[in-house]
């Protein structure tokens, strides 16, 4: 059957793999609810950056607060745990920030993340910091937490030519008259300001579960691809693993991820809340 599953496909990049191929193996549609990808404003930054409006990529900046009660982990006793949820904050809520992040500019191929458990009676992170970097140069950074309150949720684009700003309906875009690279090299006074282009704010809407169920049966229907497959949601929970790992090894670590050394990990902190309830 076709199957649409919810957001995250998986708590391990490993598991959602197998899935991807059984979908390929049985001709079947495997679709994920990351429903952010129909938000107008999130689609209208993925083509300004496609079609190079605001230069070479620079710096992302995302950041996305979730603040929970201990009781909202209470009444789900398998939220928080690493062998109930698979993991925290990341996992969970962030899971739609890292997408629409990848989503936009492409997946990075480093993370160094710092993940801890600052507040809530949890097993899991619930505040995770990272720094990423892209092939091409472009550096970013990721704060998520459940244990703070910083709104709005938001993802910062900047480039040579100009700017975005992801903001809940809405996008901030700035487009510079004069790409960065050029003024750099532009001969005259050494002290000259770079011309900043005006911010114009652009209304976004969308992203409801309707919004995937009508995509899903318009791709069964006519034999398409929805706009979410298992498939395009490996690279946020490659990311995600990534922070994590990297967190736990103190050191970046490259992407693709090495999912037989996430899922040594995750045996690892399985067993040793096991262990740990048992005592």
């Amino acid at each position: 059957m076709h199957v649409l599953v919810e957001k995250p496909l998986a708590a391990r990049p490993s598991e959602a793999r197998r899935i991807v191929e059984a979908a390929r193996a049985a001709d079947r549609i495997a679709a994920v609810a990351l429903q952010h990808r129909f938000r107008q404003e999130v689609e209208q930054a993925r083509s300004i950056v496609a079609t190079g409006g605001i230069g070479d990529l620079h710096r992302a900046v995302v950041v996305a607060t979730y603040p929970k009660k201990a009781s909202y982990y209470a009444a789900a006793p398998w939220r928080g745990t690493w062998a109930g949820e698979g993991g925290g904050v990341l996992l969970n809520q962030g899971q739609h920030d890292l997408d629409t992040l990848v989503h936009v500019v492409g997946a990075p191929s480093s993370a160094f993340g710092v993940a801890r458990t600052r507040v809530l009676p949890i097993e899991t992170e619930d505040t995770v910091e990272a720094v990423l970097t892209w092939d091409g140069g472009a550096v970013g950074s990721v704060h998520v937490t459940s244990a703070a309150s910083d709104p709005p949720n938001r993802i910062e684009l900047h480039g040579s030519r100009g700017s975005l700003r992801i903001l809940p309906d809405a996008l901030e875009v700035t487009r510079h008259p004069e790409d960065f690279a050029d003024f750099s090299r532009a001969p005259g006074d050494p002290f000259a300001p770079f011309a900043r282009g005006e911010t114009l704010v652009q209304s976004g809407g969308g992203g409801t579960h309707a919004e995937i169920y009508a995509d899903l049966f318009a791709a069964i229907a006519t034999g398409g691809t929805p706009r979410a497959t298992a498939e395009d949601a490996l690279p946020a929970l490659d990311l995600t693993a990534a922070i994590i790992l990297s967190s736990e090894r103190g050191a970046p670590v490259r992407l693709p991820l090495d999912t037989g050394a996430y899922d040594a990990l995750l045996d690892h902190h399985v067993s040793a809340a096991v262990t740990g309830a048992a005592t």
